[in-house]
């Protein structure tokens, strides 16, 4: 009754029934509007091509009798494009036909802060809505941006396909032990992405290698690549093709062959280095290190390096921030990571950050170092207790914030024009110390104080209650501060003696004077 033009083997006068591969069955073309999901006319209708038609979350699939076809029934507000191949809004940007695999893939692997149905990643949404994904004008992904959501999925090999995709940015925002997070291995097929400027992926489960083909993108500006579960990876020499690139940094990617090449050094666009827990394979950073001459930060973190840190870094002027870090305090350490600080620091005129840590200094921390204005923070951790003494020019570190210096054998005593430096937030001095005077009562300038670590100082003069008057200090230790010499103890306190107000204004600390001199003031623990 249908006529010659109808699908083959139609059951009966039912539009709604149709036979496909000799089953017959019904197939509800005009499902309920609480049952639409993205799908195409074969899974909706069991219509086989070409009769294939995604009709997107605004429209439903249904049977055109005059045409003897499936076609998609669209919303009221809404029309069927076939440049997007979906049902549309009149108003806004629809996804662009070559866009929707991905976003299929996307909706079936990934779950958004635990939810299966993100906004604006059906066929027919306006792009523009989109969560963590950016489209231009033609419905064509640009960016795919997870900042502050809980992703968990795996990358979709369909990414391959974005031919518009610039910048890929996911920061896992869960723990190692986290339900939820990016998993699986980078895919190959972002190899493709040929226009991808920025790339970061970082706190993410990644496993497997970076691909090599990675390190070829032309336009890459941006590289940052870090995980919890990553298995060891090489650099290969071909880095030296991303000529563009500003900025890299690898964490906790277990860097294997050497680490890092020496074709990196070739790059003189970096601007930012910093590698991380890069396992326990050693690598060495090289003379060449003075080609980056438009380095500004350079991080190696909990790394082992076969050799010292070479002087040409020193010659690097437009570093603002230095931190070297050895992995003696946290792995077994065949390595001993040396580092010379010269008179030539003064070359570093914009230094902001200075950190060495489990290091051994080569030789004395230079004077000339606190003549660095721009100082806001200065810590110097050394293995080997190397000398020190502070110089005058302390006093000219007046935008300093953080100074810790640790395992230092300290001559001279705590200069008063320390205390003189009202920005400070952090004082830490442990190690070898003689006999100092007294904390000087100055120390009440530090009114952003919240954290002061004395350890193993021994005073000959007193503690000033200012210390422990100032309001914003949280965490403080003078448990091991212990005034020697005191021909008066002012802060008495004992069973039988009520507090007096000096004592009460130490946070819980308790204040004993024995009967004979000295006084010790012990924090109660831990305070360090």
């Amino acid at each position: 009754l249908f006529g010659t033009d109808l699908p083959s083997r139609v059951c009966s006068l039912n539009e709604s029934q149709v036979i496909v591969d000799t089953n017959c069955f019904t197939s509800p073309c005009n499902f309920a509007q609480e049952q639409r999901e993205e799908s195409d006319c074969t899974a909706t209708c069991g219509l086989v091509p070409p009769s294939t038609l995604p009709c997107g979350g605004r429209g439903y699939c249904n049977w055109d009798m005059d045409r003897s076809q499936a076609k998609c029934a669209c919303d009221a507000g809404s029309a069927y494009m076939t440049d997007h191949a979906a049902c549309v809004t009149s108003t806004g940007t629809p996804w662009h036909a070559s866009q929707l695999p991905f976003l299929k893939e996307l909706r079936t692997s990934w779950k958004l802060d635990g939810r299966d149905a993100p906004r604006g990643w059906q066929a027919g949404d306006d792009c523009k809505t989109a969560e963590v994904l950016t489209c231009d004008d033609a419905g064509m992904i640009t960016q795919l941006m997870v900042l502050e959501d809980v992703v968990s999925g795996e990358i979709p090999e369909s990414v391959g396909d974005l031919a518009k995709l610039s910048i890929i940015v996911i920061r896992g925002t869960g723990s190692r032990s986290a339900n939820y997070g990016l998993t699986g291995a980078i895919p190959e097929s972002i190899s493709q992405l040929t226009g991808l400027v920025e790339l970061e992926l970082s706190n993410v489960r990644l496993i497997g290698d970076i691909p090599s083909a990675l390190f070829t993108l032309p336009r890459l500006t941006r590289m940052v690549v870090g995980g919890y579960d990553a298995q060891p990876c090489s650099i290969p020499q071909s880095i030296s093709q991303l000529s563009n690139l500003v900025e890299l940094e690898l964490s906790n990617v277990g860097l294997t062959d050497g680490g890092v090449p020496s074709e990196l050094f070739t790059l003189t666009d970096l601007t930012r280095v910093i590698i991380r827990d890069n396992g326990y394979q050693p690598f060495s950073i090289s003379e060449p290190i003075s080609q980056l001459i438009n380095l500004a930060e350079l991080e190696l973190s909990n790394v082992e390096l076969t050799d010292s840190v070479p002087p040409a870094l020193i010659t690097l002027t437009h570093l603002t921030r230095i931190i070297i870090r050895g992995n003696s305090e946290y792995y077994q350490s065949y390595y001993s990571q040396s580092f010379s600080l010269t008179q030539s620091i003064t070359q570093l005129a914009n230094l902001a950050d200075l950190e060495l840590s489990s290091i051994d200094l080569t030789d004395s921390i230079p004077s000339e170092l606190f003549t660095l204005t721009h100082l806001t923070r200065v810590v110097i951790r050394t293995e080997d207790y190397s000398s020190f003494s502070f110089p005058a020019s302390i006093s000219q570190l007046t935008n300093l914030v953080e100074l810790e210096l640790a395992r230092l054998d300290l001559t001279g005593g705590i200069p008063s024009a320390l205390f003189d430096l009202t920005h400070l937030t952090r004082i830490r001095i442990e190690g070898h110390f003689d006999e100092f005077g007294s904390i000087p009562q100055s120390v009440s300038q530090l009114t952003s104080l919240v954290e002061i670590d004395l350890s193993k100082g021994i005073f000959t003069g007193g503690i000033p209650s200012e210390l422990f008057n100032l309001g914003d200090l949280t965490q403080h230790c003078v448990s091991r501060l212990t005034p020697v010499g005191v021909t008066t103890c002012s802060l008495i306190h004992d069973d039988t003696a009520q507090a007096s107000p000096t004592c009460s204004a130490l946070s819980g600390a308790q204040v004993l004077c024995a009967a004979l001199r000295p006084c010790v003031v012990r924090c109660p623990a831990p305070r360090c």
